[in-house]
This record gives C-alpha cells, sequence and structure tokens, in this order.
C-alpha cells in the first residue's frame, strides 16, 4: 500500500495475470517432439488452449476447432471423446493414424473430464510418432499426458472453467431453442447452430455479447428485431422469435440457411461473371425493395450480408440477412436508439452521407452499397483499397471511384457498368432513386445476358458435394 504522512492508505499497487495464458501455458510446458500437441477442447469441439499450430490455422483459414479440414465432421479423437459425455468410456487411445484437424495422419489419446465438461487430448503426427525407436517415448508421452489430465481436473477454479466453456458457446437453451455449436462471430454478438425443443427445426440463434448487453442495447435491437420481422419477401432471411435469456442476454432466432456470404464467394472462387453479377443484385435488390417500401432502410448492406443458398432443391437463391442495423425511416424514437453510436456498418459499403449525417441514412445509401457489392462481384476489389480507416473515409467522401469494367477481367455489360457507376455517385440525388428503378435496369441485363438454370446446376453440381455428414458445405476447389 502507498500511505500519506498520517498513515492513511491513499492508493494500492495490485499485480494479477489473465487465467486463460496459464491454463494455455500448462500445455505449453507438455509439448514433445516436433508434432506433439497437448490440448484441452470442448463438446463442440472447439480448443480452449492455445494451439503450436495457431499460426498455420491462421493463414489457412482454418477454425481452431476439431473437425476435418473442409468439413464440420469431427477427428476421430474429438467423436470418440465426446462420446464419453453419453456415458461412454472416459479415456482413450487411438493409435492407428487418423487425419487430424489439419488435415495430416495422426496418433492420440484423450481423457473426458465429466466434472467440467471439457476434453483433454494429445495428438502427434504418425511419421514422427512411429519413427525408430521413438515407440516407448511416445507410450510414455501418452500415459504422462492422461496423468495430466487428472491433475489439472483439480487445478482449475470453477470459475475459469466455466468462462472458458461460456466462450467457446457450449451447448445450452434459450427460449425454445436449444443451441448446439457456434457458427459465427461478429463484434458484438455470436450466431450459434440451434433447433427448436419442439419444433425440431433448426435455427440460427444470434445472441448478443455482455459488452452489448445494456439496456440501451437491448432495446434498440428488440425494436429493429420487431420492424425486420415484419418482412416476408423470399430473398429476405425469416426472423422467428427473439427474447433475453437468463443471463441478460439478447437473442433472436432466423432460419438457418446452407450456403455462403459473397465474401466468401468472392474469396474462395475469384470475380463472379456479369450476368450471376446482376442475377444476384436482383434478387438482393428485390429483398430491399420490399423494405424500403415498407419505410425500413437496411444500412449495412456488404458482401457478407447476403448470402448465396440452396433452399429445398432450389440452387442460387439470395438472402439478405442481419438487418441488426435497420432503421425506420418516418420514426424518430428510432433514430434516437440508434444515436447511441455515431457510425453503425462497415465503412468500405457505405455511402458518403452516412459518413456525414449518421442518422439521416435513407433508401439510396443501401442503393450506394448494394453498388459497392456489384463492384466486389465483378472485379474481387473493393471500391476503394486503402491501409487505414482515415484514408478509406477520405476517399469515400471524396474521390470518384472507378468504373468495374476498368478493374475487371470480365468484359461488363455497359448497362450494368453504368448502373454500379451511378449507385456509387457521391450525391445520392444522383443515384437511382429506388430500388424499383435498380432492378428494371438488372432486369434489363438479364435479358440478353441471361444466367441461366444449366449455369446454375453446373455450378452447383461441381462445388456442392456431400461430405459424410448432415451438413452440406461447400468445397474449396477453383470453379
Amino acid at each position: 500500500p502507498v500511505r500519506e504522512a498520517g498513515g492513511r492508505i491513499v492508493a494500492l499497487i495490485a499485480l494479477g495475470s489473465a487465467a486463460e495464458k496459464g491454463f494455455s501455458d500448462l500445455f505449453k510446458a507438455a509439448r514433445s517432439g516436433r508434432t506433439g500437441e497437448p490440448f484441452a477442447f470442448d463438446a463442440d469441439g472447439w480448443l480452449l488452449s492455445e494451439s503450436r499450430h495457431a499460426e498455420e490455422l491462421r493463414s489457412r483459414g482454418l477454425a481452431p476447432r476439431l473437425t476435418q479440414t473442409g468439413a464440420e465432421a469431427f477427428t476421430r479423437l474429438a467423436l470418440a471423446a465426446t462420446g464419453a459425455r453419453a456415458g461412454g468410456a472416459s479415456t482413450g487411445v487411438l493409435p492407428e493414424p487418423y487425419p487430424n484437424h489439419l488435415g495430416r495422419d495422426s496418433i492420440g489419446a484423450w481423457r473426458w473430464l465429466r466434472d467440467h465438461d471439457i476434453g483433454i487430448g494429445v495428438e502427434m503426427e504418425a511419421a514422427e510418432a512411429y519413427a525408430p525407436l521413438t515407440h516407448l517415448r511416445t507410450g510414455f508421452f501418452v500415459l504422462a499426458l492422461l496423468i495430466a489430465a487428472v491433475w489439472l481436473s483439480g487445478f482449475l477454479p470453477p470459475k475459469v472453467l466455466a468462462e472458458l466453456l461460456r466462450r467457446s458457446g457450449r451447448e445450452r437453451q434459450l427460449g425454445p431453442y436449444r443451441l448446439a455449436r457456434r457458427i459465427g462471430e461478429g463484434a458484438i454478438s455470436n450466431v450459434y447452430l440451434a433447433r427448436h425443443r419442439m419444433l425440431k427445426r433448426p435455427a440460427a440463434v444470434k445472441v448478443l455479447k455482455p459488452q452489448a448487453s445494456s439496456d440501451e442495447w437491448i432495446a434498440r435491437f428488440q425494436r429493429e428485431v420487431q420492424l425486420a420481422s415484419a418482412l416476408g419477401h423470399p430473398n429476405t432471411i425469416r426472423i422467428y422469435d427473439y427474447g433475453i435469456g437468463p443471463d441478460n442476454e439478447f437473442w433472436y432466432a432466423m432460419e438457418y440457411l446452407e450456403g455462403l456470404s459473397l465474401g466468401d464467394l468472392v474469396e474462395r472462387y475469384g470475380p463472379v461473371p456479369p450476368s450471376r453479377t446482376a442475377w444476384i443484385l436482383r434478387q438482393a435488390c428485390a429483398s430491399l425493395w420490399e423494405a424500403h417500401s415498407g419505410g425500413i432502410v437496411h444500412r449495412d448492406i456488404k458482401p457478407q450480408n447476403i448470402m448465396l443458398c440452396e433452399i429445398h432443391g432450389e440452387r442460387d437463391v439470395v438472402k439478405v440477412l442481419d438487418f441488426g442495423l435497420v432503421k425506420q425511416i418516418s420514426g424518430e424514437h428510432t433514430r434516437d436508439l440508434t444515436g447511441t453510436m455515431r457510425i453503425l456498418g462497415t465503412p468500405l459499403y457505405m455511402s458518403p452521407e452516412r459518413i456525414r449525417h449518421p442518422g439521416d441514412a435513407d433508401a439510396r445509401s443501401d442503393i450506394y452499397a448494394l453498388g459497392a457489392v456489384g463492384f466486389w462481384l465483378l472485379t474481387g476489389k473493393r471500391v476503394f483499397e486503402t491501409e487505414t480507416e482515415h484514408d478509406l473515409i477520405y476517399q469515400v467522401l471524396h474521390t470518384v471511384p472507378p468504373l468495374a469494367s476498368e478493374v475487371s477481367h470480365f468484359t461488363v455489360p455497359v448497362e450494368l457498368d453504368a448502373l454500379i457507376g451511378r449507385c456509387l455517385e457521391k450525391d445520392p440525388d444522383r443515384r437511382p432513386q429506388s430500388m424499383a428503378e435498380v432492378a428494371s435496369a438488372l432486369d434489363a441485363v438479364l435479358v440478353y445476358q441471361p444466367w441461366t438454370r444449366a449455369q446454375i446446376d453446373a455450378w452447383w453440381e461441381k462445388h456442392w458435394v456431400p461430405e459424410g455428414h448432415p451438413e452440406r458445405r461447400l468445397t474449396s476447389a477453383n470453379p
């Protein structure tokens, strides 16, 4: 303590460290050889300790999760360990090589800690484990990890384990929905695959993170979810229900979609041909047309918020999602709620007037954003490529964007090129004034350059394949 002249304590100096780091350090200390990897994981296969392959996982775009590469199915170790939750054996050894979450043949051992509902595992690549004269060392390594798992179960405070499990998204229930696993994460929310307890219908449940669960945020999202749930266009994601959980977290349930975002589409397969770009934009336009007709502006149109799906056998179906920033044009109280944060949305796809006056957006701001999405689809590039957000905002406000035809390797039809250029005008009065006007221009493009059913089926047959799992996932092969 720091005391004043009279002896009264006026300050304290305290030192502390995050428990998570110490948790991961336990596993780092137990690493063996070149590929030996001890780790902790939850019931959904998410790693709770830092991986020695963390950098490789990031560079390959893989999640820190014990699933087979390119699929959602568990690795053999995760499948065996999580089976212990149903009353199976609490320990196991896998001496036969199997592909780990990096796709490398490995051997492993595991122990499930039922008191904490987490698993402890160890893996080593088979080539190293079965190299001459290493069999004995590997056996001792596996045994040591199993012993360490028993010791570890009594080491961590229950609150630390609870926090680790909460962050990983272990199964729990919100309203009538049983959450299975986390399938997405944003700055202020997590998204979970869930199932309705009675209807057995799959759903995606978005849950606000604790830092966004203040009364003001909850009031804002509750009103905006109510507005968005009134939308019924087939190209708009359906919202089923919403509520407040036992920990005061706001959640809402929406339809679960199988497909990929336009961001993933371009990043995986490259720029999109003009005819398909027009096809995609036309469907997104229809969704926003309904919203605007009801006095609702989306305000966060971007590639990540538009999905391309297969729904009940219908392919290349567009769904506009995440109406989390919607604004009712005529509602002053809505403006007050959104005024708690100055700029909401993604600057890369934000119109100049949204940056200057965040609360004054109208339908033409969504038209600007849709034009920026079209530019991304045709070129694989953002309208403005900058290194800092300050430079980005300056260019959005002052720099004339290039035409898509100047950047794209496709021959872009003049009409489509001109439409996207008009959507990206700085002055809202120089843009198309409604989604009906945008839709009409896109229809004209599709008349003489259609995206045909044969092209749709050919693309999906090539890239949408079963993986031996109830869910289907897109392959990462080139088109």
